[in-house]
Order: C-alpha cells, then sequence, then structure tokens
C-alpha cells in the first residue's frame, strides 16, 4: 500500500469530492461524490486523469492535520516558511509528510493521528507547534485563510516583524474537503541538508514513510518516572542523532536541555549526552563546554519523548494522569457553554467567561485534566444563557444564582420610614408605587421588566442615594452601581449581564438623543441582547429596573407622554449641613441597618405584596409635570401662552400665531425642530390648533428718536403669514394642564401680544419723557402684501 492509498484509508468512506476546472469562477474546484474511493479511482488520481478530494473530519473528528502554504500570486514565497515549519516538526519530533500543492505553487505539511482529535485540539496543537518555531523577524500563526510574508509595523510605523499566516485544515464545523496528494502539479517533498544549507527536493512515494504523531501510552508524575524509564527512553532517543556527524551533537543535546534542563534529572541528562559524544572519533577535549550554549528555543518538553516513542521506545510519558476525582472536580468549576453555535468556557464559581484562548491559558497547570474533561461524556455544556426563576431546569446556564443575603427578622422601621415619610413626605399613594417597584425586583428579579422606571432629583445630600443603597444591599451584585452612562450604552455591554437593577447616579438625565433612546429601551423593551467583548452576542428577556438619581434640577429628559417614569423631587429631611459632621451622625442609623442587618430590608420586601399592574405605569408627580416642561422646549411656550392668555406676535389677540413666530419662540428655548412647518404640525397633532391665514409675524421692533428726541417703538411686521388659530384660551389650558399635571392660572380668553413699550421703560435713554412716547406707539410701519402702509393695531 503505497503513501497515497494510506491517506485515503484514513478519510471519510461515505463520500469524497472530484476535481473540475469551474470555467465561471476560473479556477480549480471540487463537487462532492458519494461513496468510497478505490483503488481505480486512486488509479485515475494519481495519472492525473481524474484528481481527487477526500473529506477529513468526521463528527467533528479528524486524524490528519495540514499545514497549507499558499502562494496564490505565484512569487516563490511559500517554499522558506515550508522549510521552516518542516524543520521545527523534526526538531520537535513530529513525524510528518511534504507534498507540492495542485496548483505547483504552495505546499502542504501532513501530520496524522492513530487516534482522531477534535478540530479544537487540532488548532490548539496547531498553535503550539507554530509558536515554537524559531526564525529571527518572523512570526508564525495558525489562520483560516492563509496569507504568507505580512509585514507588521510597530506603533512608529517601523517594520517589526514578518508574519507567515499558515492555514489550517480542518477547520470549520462541516466536514471539510483536502486535495489528495500526488496529482496535477502535486508531487512528494523532503528536507535535504548540505552542510548547513537545507532545501526542498521532489522524491519519490517509496522515500516516504506514514507514521502518527507519537503520543503517550501511559502517563505518571515525573516523580515516579523511575531511572529504568529514563535510561531506556535516553536509548531510543539518541538513535534520531548520527554520532559522527558533528552538527547534530546540538540537536541531540536541546532536546534533552528542553526535558531535563532545569529538572533534578538535569545532571543525568547531561552525563547521557556526554557518554553519548564521546563514542565518536570526531569528539575533542572541550566539546563538552557546548552543553552550557544549548537553548531550547526549537523544543517543547515533549520533544525528547516523541522522539524516543518514534525510535520505539514503549514506556510512560511524563504527567499526570487526570483521575475521576479531578475532572468531577473540573467539572464543578467549568461549563462549556454554546452560545449560537460559538463554544466559550464559564467559570461557574467565579461567573467569569473566557474565550478558548484565554481558558486554555488560565487551566494549562491543570492541561492533562482539562483534556480529559473536554472529552468527557459528563462534561457539563450549555446551549446560551438565560435569567430565570431557581427552579429553571432547562438547557441554558442560569444567571441568576440566588439573593447574596439571607433574609432575616431583623426592624426594618426605618427604611419604611425612608421610603414614606422622608422620600415620598407622606403620600401614601406615592410610597406605595415606590415599594411596589422595589419589591417586584427583590422577590423576583427574573421577571419582565415593569414598564416603568424611577427617578429621584434632589440637593446633594437630602438622602436620594439611600434607596439604592437598600436595593443594593439587598440584592448584592444582581444591582450594578452606575455613573457614567456610557458604560451602559456603549457597543460592549457585558458590564449589564446578570443584573436585575441598574442604579444610575448622575449618569444619564438629559444626555443625547441616542443615551435617551437606549434608556428607553431599557425600560420598555422586551428583550435585551448582550454583546459582549470578543464573545457571541445573546438576548435573554429584559429584566432592568432602572433608579436614577441626579442633583440637577431635572432628572430625566421626557416626552409630554411620557409613561415610562415617576420622577421624585427628594427634598432634604436632614436638618443639618450635608458636609458637617452632624449630618453624619443623623445618616448613621439609616446606614447601620443595610450594613449590619440588609436581610431585615430583605425580609421587609419579600414580604411586601406586589401589584404587578401598578408599576406597568408611573406615578403622576410635580416633578414629573416640572421635567416635562423642561424638557420639551415647545410645552414651556404653551404654559407661557396659557399663562399670559397671549400668542407669540398675535397683536390682534384673536388666537392666531404665525407658524415662524412659534418656531423662533420654540427655538429660543432650545427647541430643536427641522422646520417650523413641522412644528405646526405637532401642535395641530398634539393640541388641536387648527390652519389659519393672515396670522402676523413681526419682523422687528426698533426704537428711534423723532424729530423732537422721544423714542420712539417702529414696529416692522407682516400680516398675511400661514400660521395656526389654537384652540380657546380654556381648552388648551386643560390639554396643557393634562400633560404637566400642574394647574395654570392666567385670563379667561387670549388677549392682545404686547411687544416692548414705553411703560416697560424707566425713562428715555437719550432724555426725553418716558410717557410722551405713548402717543407715538400708533405710528407703525407695516408691511402688508409687500407694501408699506400705515395702520392702527390695538395693543
Amino acid at each position: 500500500m503505497n503513501i497515497v492509498e494510506q491517506i485515503v484509508a484514513l478519510a471519510d468512506k461515505q463520500a469524497h469530492t472530484e476535481g473540475f476546472f469551474d470555467r465561471k469562477k476560473g479556477k480549480y474546484a471540487y463537487r462532492k461524490v458519494e461513496g468510497p474511493i478505490t483503488l481505480d479511482k486512486i488509479a485515475k488520481h494519481l495519472d492525473g486523469s481524474q484528481p481527487l478530494g477526500m473529506y477529513m473530519t468526521d463528527n467533528g473528528k479528524s486524524p490528519c492535520l495540514v499545514f497549507d502554504f499558499d502562494d496564490h500570486d505565484k512569487e516563490g514565497i511559500a517554499i522558506a516558511p515550508t522549510i521552516t515549519v518542516a524543520r521545527a516538526l523534526d526538531a520537535l519530533g513530529v513525524p510528518h509528510l511534504i507534498f507540492r500543492s495542485g496548483g505547483g505553487h504552495g505546499y502542504h505539511i501532513w501530520m496524522f493521528f492513530e487516534q482522531a482529535m477534535s478540530q479544537d485540539a487540532l488548532w490548539k496543537a496547531s498553535k503550539d507547534i507554530l509558536a515554537l518555531v524559531d526564525e529571527d523577524h518572523a512570526r508564525y500563526v495558525p489562520v483560516a485563510s492563509g496569507k504568507l510574508n505580512q509585514k507588521k509595523l510597530d506603533a512608529r510605523g517601523k517594520l517589526s516583524h514578518i508574519e507567515h499566516g499558515v492555514e489550517v485544515l480542518p477547520k470549520g464545523d462541516e466536514n471539510q474537503n483536502v486535495a489528495i496528494p500526488c496529482s496535477r502539479a502535486s508531487v512528494p517533498m523532503r528536507l535535504v541538508s548540505s552542510g548547513s544549507i537545507v532545501s526542498l527536493e521532489e522524491c519519490s512515494l517509496d522515500d516516504l514513510t506514514l507514521e502518527f504523531v507519537p503520543v503517550a501510552s501511559a502517563e505518571v508524575a515525573p516523580a515516579d518516572m523511575g531511572a529504568a524509564n529514563e535510561d531506556a527512553a535516553f536509548d531510543c532517543y539518541i538513535k534520531n542523532f548520527d554520532v559522527n556527524d558533528y552538527a547534530k551533537w546540538g540537536g541531540a543535546g536541546i532536546g534533552l536541555v528542553a526535558a531535563f534542563g532545569k529538572g533534578p534529572r538535569a545532571d543525568w541528562a547531561h552525563e547521557r549526552w556526554l557518554e553519548w559524544t564521546k563514542t565518536s572519533d570526531k569528539y575533542r577535549r572541550g566539546d563538552e563546554d557546548q552543553w552550557k550554549a544549548f537553548k531550547p528555543k526549537k523544543y517543547s518538553p515533549l520533544s525528547f519523548w516523541r522522539i524516543a516513542t518514534r525510535h520505539g521506545y514503549k514506556g510512560p510519558w511524563p504527567g499526570k494522569k487526570a483521575s475521576a476525582g479531578d475532572i468531577s472536580d473540573f467539572n464543578e468549576e467549568w461549563a462549556l457553554m454554546n452560545v449560537n453555535g460559538k463554544v466559550e468556557f464559564l467559570n461557574t464559581t467565579s461567573g467569569d467567561v473566557s474565550n478558548t484562548d484565554s481558558f486554555y491559558l488560565l487551566t494549562k497547570p491543570d492541561e492533562g485534566v482539562r483534556n480529559r474533561w473536554l472529552s468527557s461524556p459528563r462534561r457539563r455544556q450549555f446551549n446560551g444563557y438565560t435569567f430565570a426563576a431557581p427552579e429553571y431546569e432547562g438547557d441554558k446556564w442560569n444567571l441568576f444564582r440566588g439573593w447574596p443575603v439571607e433574609p432575616t427578622n431583623g426592624d426594618a422601621s426605618l427604611f419604611e420610614k425612608y421610603v414614606v415619610e422622608m422620600l415620598c413626605y407622606g403620600d401614601q399613594e406615592l410610597a406605595h408605587w415606590v415599594m411596589t417597584f422595589i419589591a417586584d425586583a427583590i422577590q423576583q428579579p427574573w421577571s419582565p421588566r415593569p414598564g416603568a422606571g424611577l427617578a429621584l432629583r434632589g440637593p446633594q445630600g437630602s438622602g436620594k442615594s439611600f434607596l439604592g443603597k437598600c436595593v443594593k444591599a439587598a440584592l448584592g451584585n444582581l444591582a450594578l452601581e452606575v455613573t457614567n452612562s456610557d458604560r451602559v450604552t456603549q457597543q460592549f455591554n457585558d458590564m449589564l449581564v446578570g443584573k436585575t437593577a441598574l442604579l444610575c447616579e448622575e449618569a444619564f438625565f438629559t444626555g443625547s438623543p441616542q443615551q435617551q433612546l437606549m434608556l428607553k429601551n431599557l425600560i420598555t423593551a422586551d428583550d435585551w441582547t448582550f454583546e459582549p467583548k470578543n464573545r457571541k452576542t445573546f438576548t435573554t428577556p429584559n429584566i432592568f429596573r432602572i433608579i436614577a438619581t441626579t442633583n440637577n434640577s431635572q432628572a430625566v429628559a421626557i416626552d409630554n407622554d411620557d409613561r415610562r417614569w415617576t420622577i421624585i423631587e427628594s427634598k432634604p429631611a436632614c436638618p443639618h449641613s450635608p458636609t458637617s459632621r452632624a449630618s453624619y451622625e443623623w445618616w448613621a442609623p439609616y446606614y447601620s441597618l443595610i450594613r449590619d442587618d440588609p436581610g431585615a430590608v430583605l425580609r421587609y420586601l419579600l414580604d411586601y405584596k406586589v401589584d404587578k399592574a401598578l408599576i406597568s405605569f408611573p406615578y403622576l408627580t410635580d416633578a414629573k409635570g416640572e421635567d416635562k416642561i423642561t424638557s420639551d422646549p415647545l410645552l414651556q411656550v404653551l404654559v407661557h401662552m396659557v399663562e399670559t392668555g397671549t400668542c407669540p406676535d398675535d397683536l390682534r389677540g384673536d388666537g392666531r400665531v404665525a407658524s415662524a413666530a412659534v418656531y423662533e419662540a420654540v427655538k429660543e428655548r432650545g427647541g430643536r425642530w427641522l422646520t417650523s412647518q413641522s412644528l405646526a404640525n405637532d401642535l395641530r397633532k398634539r393640541f388641536g390648533a387648527q390652519t389659519a391665514r393672515n396670522c402676523i409675524k413681526v419682523k422687528r421692533i426698533e426704537w428711534r428718536p423723532d424729530g423732537n428726541g422721544v423714542i420712539t417703538p417702529i414696529i416692522t411686521k407682516r400680516t398675511d403669514r400661514d400660521g395656526l388659530q389654537m384652540p380657546p384660551l380654556g381648552e388648551l389650558r386643560a390639554m396643557v394642564s393634562a400633560v404637566t399635571g400642574q394647574a395654570h392660572e392666567g385670563p379667561e380668553a387670549w388677549i392682545a401680544y404686547e411687544p416692548d413699550t414705553a411703560v416697560h421703560l424707566a425713562a428715555d435713554p437719550n432724555g426725553g419723557d418716558a410717557d410722551d412716547l405713548e402717543q407715538y406707539l400708533e405710528r407703525q410701519i407695516v408691511m402688508d402684501q409687500g407694501k408699506v402702509v400705515e395702520a392702527d393695531i390695538p395693543f
């Protein structure tokens, strides 16, 4: 059986592939063919009449590992990296075969395993091997799509090193096709040494031997290896080196240093190597000093044992065989997570999640146990994450791990006093809403978001933050304190994973529209997608409860029809200065409660009767009405209109207002509507305004002295502007009050808008008499249909 037949024997027997030139794509391709590869097909493959490919994997495992060195641009860049890696494999004791690729410009290095390995294990082996390739100013890394000879620059833009991306097969979760060697331009190759020069040359198939990568038949603790096993291993290992080839002495010694150089058997290894070198006629006094210069860069501690096994050693390798107890303990600590097809590892003790690279580094001291655990049928595995009740028994990892404290029968009356008397200043209905909101989060932190959030605003020292401290004491790490909104609204939001209460101090409030939208979604979205950095995204039901606190006069930016926020103004309850010692002592009993007996607060909230429907809508407070006005420049203008009984520029007093006049008034208060028309549409929709014609728009008011030196107001205006007829003043006042939740006093009917007149001036700045100005107020320059006319406009 030739080498190609031996390789094919390792392939999938159910199907294979046949090569053909795809004229549409302009390149060689392969199509699937059902059935095994027969000897007749192998013969056609070798004579080039029908090149074949084979499937390397079966149930996610493969007995083959291939390094693919591509040279797509036919520049000859593949041969040097191939030689370098092949030499490193020789040094590591890893048997391999080399073939030129079917295209004739790249190379494939094949390695074989007697027991098929998972793709994760093969990928790790690739990383370990390529990391040991020693070449000045070059690095070799495994990649899914190969790219050799890539220049990497440092922070200053200077060349740091050359990176060779070596494509590794198999890759991906599907069955991997690979071209079978020795068809088209593919031929067998081997390394040839001539002095210090190593080259790659063609050879015949008969020159090659398929060997499996050596693995330990058994593992024992290093202390239990015994001198007999080490001597037997050395006798086999040294067969790999020609004692009469002086250049081989270094390779033999370096392999020994890698295995024993820093251990208790270092002297033994040195003596055995020295005895061996002295059997050569080329030995000269002083050659023993070479040992001191040996640095095992290209060798791993297992290189010695692999080479020994290849040359007949049958004994154990040093290591630690994982016991059933070790695997059970590892299984208690770790779980494999399948998150939408991507694997990561969860430390179930700490809750930390690691990607594959980090997991292998963290568990390297227990490598043997880890590898046995990965292949164990008892390995814990979950298909993603959820946040559910303690009795959940599904296939996902439940992020809820219980309450951090035990409930006690302690006295929680101070907590009740704080909420009812200090925070809600005796409003029993508001206090019941607040207690229900918090108790719901405590009793069922896994339940869907209530649909409303709580915002507290007030001066420093008013006690508004104490509520969040109580929630944190009862929920522990299920509550997250946030002081920077960017941490919540950023793309990578893994800090929110496993949290049910977000305690936002000075975090959101009147921020950007993007942050406001994010905050709305936190309160009302049914689901929430988490995007941890370097991990797979996943979605769970939205369980967030938001408590926001601020020292600002405005708690949050809200809409007129807001159905999300209960806003409370926190008034100072402590009679002392917030920074005084007396204030500290006044608050001390409250903070002692949550520090010394948080279980009392937990018990109180666990026993509180929750009305879920109550907190699906916010509680309307005066503070919320004020925040609505502060949040909405249009509402500010409307409040001014219903309290003064005037519309901007409405000199007639009939409730007609030019769209441009309202637009300017809103813009002065920070409004950002795109156009006056869009603002007018908003007034029609929300406040019942009707389209009107011939509305007044004051262009400007100028104060000019007349011939007698008296300051006279000159109003330039237009009376032909499109605008709105506002509802009767009483109706509009009722609509505005419904939005703000406040009563607004003012005239019973619309009155004329009054611009500044002499009445508003203390004196004529030019020395004239202020009373004399009134006689000139009827002199107006009026722009009507493009013509300047005189008109009497009542004020």
